[in-house]
């Protein structure tokens, strides 16, 4: 392409150019957070705008930039992709038949800061939080872990049974809840998953008693995972921000994040709550990224209670946006168009 050309893809290009690919996914997300770790990844908090307000949520905006480098990338040199997410979710979409999330990804040159993609992102984000619950969950559970309950059969939800099996290859079952039992068991009946049990559940209490490890991905307004449901030695990790009360984070032996500025300010997280009351403190609580590098251990004792908490990251959202450019641009996909014929002023 030309310097004042950019790709764009739709949905349907970002699928072909690997949107969907589990393990194509988790690698990148995986070795994201391994960049970050060394200083090469650039994931600043994500700002977000609710509105009419906080309180009377009807949707919401967050723009998420992050820029990606790699082992060649030094204070002199830029190397990789710079870029922003521009995500938002509209509650009246249910009823008019149109996704909840639309997302958008803009990927850009970090040396002449010209776009070289635009792309349809809400498969991207759906797809990499299930990576990074699989991750949390690949990282921080003991290593005998067979069982695992996702909690939540939504678009994420269906997503986790792969990135889980995928990451966790030795699980032997997985339990899916749902508030509504048809759509779990409509969920575990899409494919087959060889090597794992997947089984829908009317009962959360009793699915997260028998879990090792358990996974929240809901939209739910007030908390509900209680520590008393939970085995006393499993790993939670909490997706949906408002999913796990108190409880589970305090008596944690370990609580982990993705972003800890990104956690501890949102004013949803159960984290920011108990930070700000002191429960908390961000010395005690490291990022996944650092356990992932191998930098400080994640759980330290077959016996410990641990508790993962993302909110997301765009540092994975740009990875994999910019691989995915990548690819379409070998497979010949996307529809390429100008920034301007000329710029106006130089």
């Amino acid at each position: 392409m030309n310097k004042n050309e950019f790709l764009y893809l739709q949905q349907e290009d970002v699928i072909k150019a690997g949107a969907l690919d589990m393990p194509f996914v988790l690698e990148e997300a995986e070795l994201t957070l391994k960049r970050w770790a060394q200083g090469i990844v650039k994931n600043p908090t994500k700002v977000s705008m609710r509105l009419p307000d906080n309180d009377h949520e009807q949707s919401f905006f967050v723009a998420m930039p992050a820029y990606i480098g790699n082992e060649q990338d030094s204070s002199t040199h830029l190397y990789g992709a710079a870029g922003m997410k521009w995500a938002a979710e509209s509650i009246s979409n249910v009823s008019s038949r149109l996704p909840r999330g639309i997302d958008m990804l803009l990927v850009s040159d970090p040396n002449t800061c010209l776009p070289v993609a635009f792309m349809e992102a809400s498969l991207i984000t759906a797809m990499r939080t299930a990576a990074s619950a699989a991750l949390g969950a690949k990282y921080l559970s003991r290593k005998d872990s067979k069982t695992a309950c996702i909690v939540g059969a939504g678009i994420v939800g269906r997503l986790l049974i792969s990135a889980v099996t995928c990451a966790m290859p030795a699980l032997e079952q997985i339990y899916v809840y749902d508030l509504n039992y048809e759509t779990a068991k409509s969920v575990v009946a899409e494919k087959e998953y060889p090597g794992v049990k997947v089984e829908a559940v009317p009962s959360l209490p009793e699915a997260t008693g028998k879990a090792d490890v358990v996974i929240t991905a809901t939209s739910a307004r007030k908390p509900f995972l209680e520590y008393g449901w939970l085995q006393k030695n499993a790993t939670v990790v909490q997706m949906g921000p408002t999913d796990i009360k108190d409880e589970v984070l305090l008596n944690a032996n370990k609580v982990v994040v993705d972003n800890w500025y990104q956690v501890s300010g949102f004013y949803l997280s159960p984290v920011h709550k108990l930070y700000e009351a002191g429960f908390i403190k961000q010395e005690e609580t490291p990022e996944l990224r650092f356990i992932v590098d191998g930098q400080v251990p994640g759980r330290e004792s077959e016996d410990d209670f641990v508790a993962y908490c993302s909110l997301g990251l765009a540092s994975m959202d740009i990875a994999i946006g910019y691989k995915i450019y990548e690819n379409a641009l070998t497979k010949g996909i996307g529809v390429t168009l100008p920034v301007w014929d000329a710029p106006k002023w130089l």
